[in-house]
Protein backbone atom coordinates (compact mmCIF):
# COMPACT_ATOMS: atom_id res chain seq x y z
CA UNK A 1 0.00 0.00 0.00
CA UNK A 2 1.41 3.28 -0.69
CA UNK A 3 2.04 6.14 1.47
CA UNK A 4 -0.79 8.21 0.34
CA UNK A 5 -3.17 5.90 0.42
CA UNK A 6 -2.54 4.71 3.83
CA UNK A 7 -2.40 8.03 4.98
CA UNK A 8 -6.18 9.20 3.57
CA UNK A 9 -7.20 5.15 5.16
CA UNK A 10 -5.48 6.80 8.40
CA UNK A 11 -7.19 9.89 8.07
CA UNK A 12 -10.47 8.09 7.46
CA UNK A 13 -10.30 5.90 10.37
CA UNK A 14 -9.24 8.74 12.93
CA UNK A 15 -12.47 10.66 11.59
CA UNK A 16 -14.69 8.51 12.02
CA UNK A 17 -13.42 7.47 15.69
CA UNK A 18 -13.72 11.73 16.15
CA UNK A 19 -17.07 11.77 14.91
CA UNK A 20 -18.26 8.73 17.00
CA UNK A 21 -17.18 11.01 20.46
CA UNK A 22 -18.58 14.01 18.67
CA UNK A 23 -22.08 12.26 17.77
CA UNK A 24 -22.23 10.55 21.63
CA UNK A 25 -21.50 14.37 22.75
CA UNK A 26 -24.16 16.34 20.67
CA UNK A 27 -26.65 14.11 20.91
CA UNK A 28 -29.50 14.77 23.44
CA UNK A 29 -30.11 12.35 25.99
CA UNK A 30 -33.59 11.50 23.85
CA UNK A 31 -31.38 10.14 20.93
CA UNK A 32 -28.76 7.92 23.08
CA UNK A 33 -27.56 5.19 20.78
CA UNK A 34 -26.46 3.40 23.90
CA UNK A 35 -23.50 2.04 25.92
CA UNK A 36 -22.59 -0.98 23.61
CA UNK A 37 -22.61 1.11 19.63
CA UNK A 38 -19.77 2.76 20.89
CA UNK A 39 -17.09 0.04 22.05
CA UNK A 40 -18.45 -2.02 18.80
CA UNK A 41 -17.26 0.94 16.41
CA UNK A 42 -14.11 1.54 18.65
CA UNK A 43 -13.42 -2.26 18.25
CA UNK A 44 -14.14 -1.95 14.44
CA UNK A 45 -12.24 0.84 14.06
CA UNK A 46 -8.65 -0.75 16.36
CA UNK A 47 -9.30 -4.00 14.21
CA UNK A 48 -9.29 -1.90 10.68
CA UNK A 49 -6.29 0.33 12.21
CA UNK A 50 -4.12 -2.51 12.88
CA UNK A 51 -4.92 -4.67 9.40
CA UNK A 52 -3.96 -1.19 7.59
CA UNK A 53 -0.97 -0.82 9.02
CA UNK A 54 0.21 -4.24 8.79
CA UNK A 55 -0.43 -4.23 5.17
CA UNK A 56 1.39 -1.12 4.98
CA UNK A 57 4.57 -2.23 6.35
CA UNK A 58 4.41 -5.55 5.12
CA UNK A 59 4.80 -3.35 1.55
CA UNK A 60 7.28 -0.91 2.79
CA UNK A 61 8.91 -4.19 3.88
CA UNK A 62 9.14 -5.49 0.84
CA UNK A 63 9.79 -2.65 -1.29
CA UNK A 64 12.93 -1.52 1.20
CA UNK A 65 12.22 2.27 0.64
CA UNK A 66 11.79 4.03 4.10
CA UNK A 67 11.70 7.67 4.15
CA UNK A 68 10.80 10.25 6.72
CA UNK A 69 7.43 10.18 5.40
CA UNK A 70 6.73 6.98 6.39
CA UNK A 71 8.41 7.29 9.57
CA UNK A 72 5.82 10.36 9.93
CA UNK A 73 2.92 8.12 8.75
CA UNK A 74 4.13 4.60 11.49
CA UNK A 75 4.26 7.80 14.36
CA UNK A 76 1.03 8.48 13.38
CA UNK A 77 -0.32 4.78 13.49
CA UNK A 78 1.06 4.17 16.55
CA UNK A 79 -0.81 7.47 18.34
CA UNK A 80 -3.78 6.55 16.90
CA UNK A 81 -3.82 2.77 18.06
CA UNK A 82 -3.16 3.83 21.07
CA UNK A 83 -5.60 6.19 21.48
CA UNK A 84 -8.30 3.47 20.66
CA UNK A 85 -7.12 0.66 22.53
CA UNK A 86 -7.21 3.26 25.72
CA UNK A 87 -10.61 4.35 24.46
CA UNK A 88 -11.27 0.11 24.41
CA UNK A 89 -9.95 0.07 27.59
CA UNK A 90 -12.25 2.74 28.68
CA UNK A 91 -14.89 1.64 27.62
CA UNK A 92 -14.48 -2.45 28.73
CA UNK A 93 -13.90 -0.46 32.20
CA UNK A 94 -16.80 1.22 32.85
CA UNK A 95 -19.04 -1.58 31.20
CA UNK A 96 -22.45 -1.57 33.81
CA UNK A 97 -22.51 -5.26 34.85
Amino acid sequence: MSTKKSFQILCVLDLLLIGVYVLYVVLPENYYPGYYPIGIVQITLLTGAVISLSLYLRNRIMLKEIGIMDGLLLAGYIFSIMFMAYGVFIWYAAMPS
